[in-house]
């Protein structure tokens, strides 16, 4: 029996498919648009990326590229929004002044 490994932050044909979707559901769709059900199969819980997706017939390389691009898209897009959110704490409110008018 094959131990369980548990994915690095780079996900890799190794990588063991249901520990995949489990720390990345993002991937999810990825799995799906690719026709692979092995999700709901209990060999998920054992098989690598390379031995399930390999058995479809899909380019394993091809895919492992396209769930660590998922996740990389994911990283970015908290990253900007953590940016963004810290940018809009540290603006100071604007100041509203108002100027005696003139009178004639």
């Amino acid at each position: 029996m094959q131990k369980k490994k548990s994915p690095s932050k780079k996900i890799t044909r190794k990588s063991i498919l249901m520990d995949v979707i489990q720390t990345y559901p993002e991937t999810f769709d990825i799995f799906i648009d690719h026709g692979v059900g092995c999700i709901g199969c209990h060999a998920a819980e054992f098989e690598t990326i390379e031995q399930g997706i390999g058995m479809h017939g899909i380019d394993v390389d091809k895919f492992v590229q396209l769930l660590n691009e998922k996740i990389a898209l994911k990283g970015k897009i908290k990253k900007v929004a953590k940016k963004s959110n810290k940018k809009a704490a540290k603006k100071p409110a604007k100041k509203t002044t108002k100027k005696a008018g003139k009178k004639k």
